[in-house]
């Protein structure tokens, strides 16, 4: 997890005048991705990364600890803060956008001040790193206990283990992950039915997309659009 350096800036003139010496980056060229980990463990919270791509020139990987602290800027604030890639960018609230001004970069873009959202509460940067250490101690594990069932018939274990486990469930949370970790989709957001508040007795996603392109012709068409997906097993 990154650790960040806060800092209040007094001159935001001055921040405000060197990002408009450099290039302002195209709005349509500005991709963002979000991965929840710990979506399985109800006894964990859930940690929200987010990507920032800007085309293929360069991008910003955001941990929570980042995306909690841009979702604390009031109007006018700037706090500079160190990605998971330990790169340092100012972060400046200009409404309802945040403009990214980097030293790496000669590009500054802007992003929807909506789009710094979470699951759950806000979490302590303590309580985020704690989290994120009992995920991959989990992880870990798991792929421990495969390697010991690898070889073995445990058909009889697996089928009582199946007729335990909500399919579905497990299904839209691999669906989930599956689809904000795409290439080929410019995702804004992925909520359950639940988390969205659809009246369904069904599990489902509803996921919202800022563009679409078809593969097929290289041809964009600009959203939003929003789908529901919804997931019955089949009997």
């Amino acid at each position: 997890m990154s650790k960040n350096n806060d800092f209040s800036v007094k001159n935001l003139d001055r921040i405000i005048l060197g990002s408009l010496s450099k290039e302002k980056g195209k709005r349509s060229k500005v991709v963002i991705r979000k991965e929840y980990v710990g979506l399985r463990h109800r006894d964990l919270p859930t940690l929200t990364f987010m990507t920032i791509e800007y085309g293929h020139s360069f991008e910003y990987i955001l941990d929570q600890v980042n995306i909690q602290e841009i979702m604390n800027l009031s109007d006018g604030e700037s706090i500079e803060i160190k990605d998971s890639q330990n790169k340092k960018v100012v972060c400046t609230r200009d409404g309802d956008l945040v403009i990214f001004d980097s030293p790496e970069h000669s590009t500054v873009i802007e992003v929807p001040f909506d789009e710094f959202t979470i699951k759950g509460e806000p979490l302590s940067p303590e309580e985020i790193d704690k989290a994120w250490r009992e995920n991959r101690r989990r992880l870990f594990k798991s792929k421990e206990a495969e390697e010991e069932f690898d070889g073995i018939n445990s058909s009889s274990l697996l089928e009582d283990e199946v007729e335990d486990a909500d399919i579905e469930k497990i299904f839209e949370e691999t669906l989930e992950q599956v689809i904000l970790e795409s290439d080929f989709l410019a995702i804004d957001r992925v909520s359950t039915f639940e988390e969205a508040g659809v009246m369904s007795n069904n599990k489902g996603l509803v996921i919202n997309v800022r563009l679409l392109e078809d593969l097929d012709t290289g041809e964009v068409y600009d959203g939003p659009f929003e789908f529901q997906l919804t997931i019955v097993q089949r009997r």
